[in-house]
């Protein structure tokens, strides 16, 4: 947005051009700006408009200083019946209500006081208790599981057994195999016990006699004389046949002749060799009898020699102690019949036999061993394996407490149930620590009020010619912030602040921003700019002649650039008394005038087309409504036109019987501002062909035509 400053001949840096919304004014540059501005217009017109411009577009070069009501200078103090009185102190007041608002918010979230509401802290409250039942069922089930296993399993848990030991119990809980409790309760139980010596079976023996029995069954017994036969029927019919001819000399299958010495070379080869391994299986055949016994013999882990946790690991061996006798028997037996079958086929070479697997027997005895060890060390130190034993049961014992209670379903609710309390006790410390804060933020507020001393005591010495309708302000001690006032009339007596009129306020108000311009804890390096907007607003006759006054000798003073906006016709025609006559290079007059969507700024040059009087000023309004060509607004101004030109001449019936003229202006008159107005039916031109009528009947038709036609264009 482009705007410029000119320098003034005196030297003096003023604004003299304004940028305008082209939505709102037919023009968007106002110029011939000065240093004393009056604009004039009714509301509606774009005066509000102005006043933002100026602020938008120069509050960056000037101090910018509006007065616009009361509204940002005064405002009540809570319930006490006091005022707030200063810029400041009333933008300290906003916020401070704001945050007390944000804090009557939370402490209404805090509020746990009986009722239909449900407030944050009523719900941890809730969930607080929620929690607090579930803690007490548990430490009812705490204590009474303490005591009953006091009472019935005193002898585990030891006589001083109680709430705290079952919790430490609980978080120390394990899983135990059913076996490991099986074998505690057998220990705890448990006997001293002597333990036997170590059971191992020596079997090494088996595979010597293998060995012997393959040297019998591989014996060959031709080893003096040369005998070939062809096959082994040959071979036992030979050896037959030496038995059979030893009483004859002659062959019994051929008849031929055997010698003596023939005979004598059969028996003794076969006599050797027979005898010798006959002599060796017997011997062989007592050897394999007695590895018989032995095994038979071998003796089983005696089961009062070891504890009772080991019965199923000695039963177990035991089996396999009678497995393992079982097959070296078979196998003692089966070498047996090896050498019967050897007796029986003496002069064959037979196969060997393999020798037998102690791989078994040597696992088996490494079992005894270990399981001796583990018995042996275990009797050893019974005492200790007593006290895991207890350790053990009591684990067991607590863990079927928290299985019949169903604790791990209990406990799990009651630690989400503590989540969410922990959740809502974490918002309600956050409410809490918010509203601590803005409790501390309102108190730092209440300590940069400011004082207001000067200003009241200006403000009581401006209106103290109000007469009966004075009052004066008081500074309150009710309250540590600044600026806090009572109000009391002029008999003495405190009014509340319910009892100021939308006047008074005002009266205040401008009065303060007055005497604020010279307020020294406010200057700045900036030129100040004053604007007005609308002054006087619901005020008496008193005190619009009081603000009429103050700003009459500000306008005089001439410290500042000034800007005076208003709609009040008597109020623009007083201010600016002699406004014509002194300083006219300095001074500017713009009117503003609707039309349509958007508003004329018209230059006033001189006093000839200036408002000259209130009642000038009803005309001046009936001839921008007729150029509106609103006809039922019109008759508002022209009700008042015709009660003044009544009531200054003394009329007593002005209307005189003209009943169509006075029941138009007195019945059917509306304001600019009434929209619900009913139509009178009545155009424009026939409601001022009336008022012309009424004024003809009283001999004022030149007086009609002064006034109105100086208005048309």
């Amino acid at each position: 947005m482009f705007v410029f400053i000119k320098i003034f001949e005196r030297g003096i840096k003023m604004i003299t051009e304004l940028v305008l919304p082209q939505d709102r004014f037919s023009k968007t540059k106002l110029s011939d700006i000065k240093k004393k501005n009056f604009i004039f217009g009714k509301n509606g017109t774009g005066k509000s408009s102005i006043v933002e411009c100026i602020q938008q577009q120069y509050s960056n070069e000037y101090d910018i200083k509006v007065f616009q009501g009361y509204e940002q200078i005064i405002a009540d103090y809570g319930k006490l019946g006091l005022i707030l009185l200063g810029v400041e102190n009333v933008e300290i007041q906003k916020q401070i209500k704001e945050l007390e608002f944000k804090i009557k918010e939370l402490e209404a979230d805090l509020d746990d006081t009986p009722g239909d509401r449900e407030t944050l802290q009523k719900s941890y409250n809730k969930q607080e208790k929620v929690v607090n039942e579930i803690e007490d069922e548990l430490d009812e089930f705490y204590r009474d599981s303490a005591k009953k296993l006091k009472e019935e399993y005193g002898n585990i848990v030891g006589p001083s057994y109680f709430k705290n030991h079952f919790l430490i119990d609980i978080k120390e809980l394990r899983e135990f195999s059913a076996k490991e409790v099986n074998d505690a309760n057998k220990n705890i139980v448990q006997e001293s016990i002597k333990t036997e010596r170590l059971v191992g079976y020596s079997l090494s023996f088996i595979n010597d006699l293998v060995d012997k029995v393959n040297q019998i069954r591989t014996m060959e017994i031709l080893n003096v004389i040369e005998l070939k036969f062809d096959n082994e029927q040959e071979r036992k019919w030979v050896e037959l046949g030496v038995g059979l001819h030893q009483d004859h000399n002659h062959c019994l299958y051929c008849g031929g002749i055997i010698s003596n010495d023939r005979k004598n070379a059969l028996n003794n080869h076969f006599n050797t060799v027979h005898r010798k391994l006959s002599e060796d299986i017997k011997s062989c055949q007592k050897q394999i009898e007695e590895g018989i016994s032995f095994v038979n013999k071998l003796p089983l882990l005696e089961k009062i020699n070891y504890l009772s946790i080991y019965e199923n690991e000695v039963n177990e061996l035991n089996a396999r102690a009678g497995s393992i006798k079982k097959a070296v028997i078979e196998f003692l037996e089966k070498l047996k019949e090896n050498l019967i079958n050897k007796a029986e086929n003496i002069f064959l070479v037979l196969p060997i036999i393999h020798e037998f697997g102690l791989e078994e027997v040597t696992s088996f005895t490494n079992d005894c061993h270990a399981l001796y060890e583990k018995n042996r060390e275990n009797v050893e130190n019974l005492t200790v394996l007593k006290e895991k034993a207890k350790v053990i049961i009591r684990n067991d014992l607590v863990a079927e407490r928290c299985r019949e209670f169903n604790y791990a379903e209990k406990s799990l609710k009651l630690q989400v149930e503590k989540v969410e309390l922990q959740g809502l006790k974490d918002k309600v410390d956050d409410k809490q620590k918010e509203r601590d804060k803005l409790r501390a933020d309102v108190k730092t507020l209440q300590l940069q009020t400011v004082d207001e001393g000067k200003a009241a005591e200006y403000i009581n010495r401006a209106i103290q010619g109000l007469g009966n309708q004075s009052f004066t302000l008081e500074k309150s001690e009710e309250s540590c912030e600044k600026g806090i006032y009572k109000v009391r009339d002029h008999s003495g007596e405190i009014r509340g602040t319910e009892t100021l009129s939308t006047g008074e306020k005002n009266i205040v108000a401008f009065l303060w921003f007055i005497q604020n311009l010279g307020n020294l804890n406010h200057l700045s390096t900036k030129k100040k700019v004053i604007i007005f907007d609308d002054p006087m607003n619901s005020n008496d006759d008193t005190a619009q002649y009081l603000i009429i006054s103050e700003l009459q000798n500000l306008l005089q003073d001439a410290k500042y650039q000034i800007f005076i906006l208003t709609h009040n016709t008597h109020f623009y025609i007083n201010t600016r008394y002699q406004w014509w006559k002194k300083d006219k290079q300095n001074k500017v007059t713009f009117r503003l005038i609707k039309r349509g969507n958007t508003s004329d700024v018209i230059l006033i040059n001189n006093e000839d087309s200036d408002i000259k009087t209130s009642y000038d000023g009803l005309w001046q309004e009936v001839k921008w409504l007729y150029e509106q060509d609103k006809p039922d607004y019109m008759l508002n101004p022209i009700r008042r036109i015709l009660e003044t030109y009544k009531k200054f001449n003394c009329i007593d019936d002005l209307f005189d019987g003209y009943n169509e003229a006075e029941k138009l202006f007195n019945v059917n008159s509306h304001s600019i501002d009434d929209l619900e107005c009913d139509p009178n039916g009545k155009s424009r031109d026939e409601i001022i062909e009336l008022v012309k009528k009424v004024f003809e009947n009283k001999g004022a038709e030149d007086h009609f035509k002064a006034h109105w036609d100086e208005n048309i264009d």
